[in-house]
């Protein structure tokens, strides 16, 4: 999705809701509690002002939003965390939303919380955040590198340099997502085909990614390149020689193959995955990929990058963490149809190396689960039609026998995925 989609602003559903008397009748009161003696030397805030003006407006939901999509940086994990439950997805902007209309507010995480609403302190807790990163990007059409450029962060959100307006852009066109399955929200990545020097043995690219935007795709960084063999020293962006062959595949709410296909127009990978795999060092702080694609994706499911603040936490560790992906053997029997399988696990609680990159977790992968979303599920309610955000909090990379792990989302990674202005569309 074009970074002007996605930065449309609720004002005209803030408008409906205001004006409708069912829209939202939800079960739980979002009004606040003021803490018990708190420090006077720490100031408290309602958790749904985002920008700690003492106020809850419209512009709360526009820099939420723009923060969600990496047009803007808060550095305060609280600040971002409207409904206090420990994650930031796009249902923090529905419950500041409640608040604007005069409704209460409910939701919850699959197999964790409820929501709660809170007072919290202006005390720092800071989001892990990588401030810059560079990156490659390869045409399919041209079989060739296009182009390389550096994403950075964008200017960190402060009183002095906030938008003095809501940022209309157009007419509001998003939509709730109802109950739609996840399933039609992931991609078949089959890409890079090529005959070995034995003539009927081939290898290539079988993996699984997953759609963020109307024409952009996350999946793994060695989807996408890596060697064709064993025997093969060199390192390849994985594609046919005939470019119409490569292929993506999507699927339906059960899980099947539509028989549909996508075009892959570019891939963009890091630099640094590049460079330290043709070196042999260690690549997975650096395992994701972004495909851009010509067809119009709008009316799939998308998956929200969020954040998790403390994934390893003893309160996360009960919540539910899904992997859902084209993995080639399920319960010890071959995937012959290439279904979609769903596996749910939870937090890895050993010992863990560089947990700010990565995510450690117990759900079930096998080959074929590469590039799939490792993500959770939030349920809010809108009227009396239940509402869902499959929010992606990492990205599957591989396994080690105990645990699984994937790369972690951080706010450059949104950015990434969701306001590239080096996107082909």
């Amino acid at each position: 999705m074009k970074l002007k989609n996605k930065l449309k602003t609720v004002v005209s559903t803030a408008i409906a809701m205001s004006i409708g008397t069912t829209m939202l009748p939800l079960s739980v009161s979002a009004e606040l509690s003021e803490p018990a003696e708190p420090n006077a030397s720490v100031k408290y805030y309602d958790s749904r002002d985002i920008n700690r003006d003492g106020k809850i407006e419209i512009t709360d939901v526009v820099l939420f939003n723009r923060c969600m999509v990496g047009a803007e940086y808060i550095s305060d994990f609280k600040q971002l965390d409207a409904d206090t439950n420990g994650i930031i997805n796009f249902a923090d902007a529905q419950c500041i939303m409640a608040k604007l209309v005069g409704s209460s507010y409910s939701c919850s995480v699959d197999g964790l919380w409820s929501y709660t609403s809170q007072v919290v302190s202006d005390t720092p807790s800071p989001i892990f955040n990588t401030k810059s990163a560079k990156y490659v990007k390869y045409n399919y059409k041209a079989q060739k590198i296009s182009g390389e450029y550096t994403l950075s962060m964008p200017k960190e959100y402060n009183a002095e340099n906030a938008i003095s307006t809501y940022g209309v852009i157009g007419d509001d066109d998003r939509e709730y997502m109802k109950n739609q399955s996840e399933f039609s929200g992931i991609i078949g990545v089959e890409l890079g085909i090529k005959k070995s020097s034995n003539e009927n043995s081939r290898w290539y690219s079988a993996g699984t990614g997953f759609i963020v935007g109307d024409h952009q795709i996350a999946t793994a960084a060695h989807c996408v390149y890596g060697t064709y063999d064993e025997s093969d020293d060199e390192y390849h962006f994985y594609s046919y020689v005939d470019s119409s062959k490569n292929r993506l595949f999507l699927y339906d709410e059960n899980g099947n193959k539509t028989g549909e296909m996508l075009t892959p127009v570019e891939v963009h990978i890091p630099s640094d995955y590049i460079e330290k795999s043709q070196i042999g060092e260690e690549v997975i702080y650096y395992d994701y990929a972004l495909i851009t694609v010509e067809e119009d994706l709008s009316k799939y499911t998308h998956f929200n990058m969020g954040l998790v603040k403390e994934p390893y936490s003893s309160t996360f560790l009960n919540a539910n963490i899904y992997v859902s992906g084209l993995p080639d053997i399920v319960n010890s029997t071959k995937n012959e149809n290439n279904k979609i399988a769903k596996g749910c696990g939870k937090m890895y609680t050993g010992s863990k190396v560089h947990p700010n990159e990565i995510l450690y977790y117990t759900t079930d992968t096998s080959d074929g689960d590469s590039g799939a979303p490792v993500y959770t599920t939030t349920k809010y309610k809108v009227g009396n039609t239940e509402y869902y955000d499959y929010t992606a909090i990492g990205i599957v990379s591989g396994t080690v026998g105990i645990y699984n792990y994937g790369v972690r989302v951080i706010p450059l990674i949104q950015r990434f995925y969701n306001s590239n202005p080096n996107f082909s569309y």
